[in-house]
Formats: C-alpha cells, sequence, structure tokens
C-alpha cells in the first residue's frame, strides 16, 4: 500500500542561487516518519523548482495537511562554490543539503 503524497511547497520568500545538487542528508525522523515515494516527490518538486527559477533561497519548505513542516536547507551556494574562498575538499565536505521536520532542529 502507498502512501498518498501529500506535502506541499510553501512559496520561497527570497532568490537565491542554491541548487540542492549535494549529497542528500535526511535525519532519523524523516526517514522513520515518511515513505519512500512521499521523499522522492518531495525531492522531484523541490528539485522542478529549482530548475524552473535557476536556483533558489537555501531554505525551502514544505508543508502537509495535517500541520506538519519539513525544511530542505542547502549548505553552499554556486557563487559560494565559485568564490575561490572554498578548497575543493572543503567544497566536497561541505556540499550538501537536509531533510528535517521543523519542529527537528
Amino acid at each position: 500500500m502507498t502512501t498518498p503524497y501529500r506535502w506541499f511547497l510553501q512559496p520561497q520568500t527570497q532568490p537565491g542561487d542554491y541548487w540542492f545538487s549535494g549529497r542528500l542528508v535526511l535525519t532519523p525522523s524523516i526517514q522513520n516518519t515518511l515513505s519512500s515515494p512521499e521523499v522522492s516527490q518531495i525531492i522531484r518538486d523541490l528539485f522542478i523548482h529549482v530548475r524552473h527559477h535557476q536556483g533558489a533561497d537555501f531554505i525551502q519548505t514544505f508543508r502537509d495537511d495535517q500541520g506538519r513542516t519539513i525544511l530542505c536547507v542547502d549548505q553552499l551556494s554556486a557563487s559560494m562554490k565559485a568564490s575561490g574562498a572554498y578548497t575543493p575538499s572543503e567544497i566536497q565536505q561541505n556540499d550538501f543539503w537536509i531533510m528535517l521536520f521543523a519542529h527537528d532542529h
């Protein structure tokens, strides 16, 4: 039995050049609460949004019909990666984004 998709991307409040292109980290509560189809749909909607807007704010918010909130937070923007302020090793180490429930932070 598949859990129906019920997460909705909220309007973006700030523009940005974050692409959510690094490694994805799921918190244990996300892993233990959401089904694989739910996580996949959130990722798909996020990536569609980022491509459509040619980047996004570092934090994107999803809400469901039960009032729960998920935050997707990217660590490094495209301009940060291209700035020369970080070594390739630092970029590799810190190029990730995290998916967490808002009540987890």
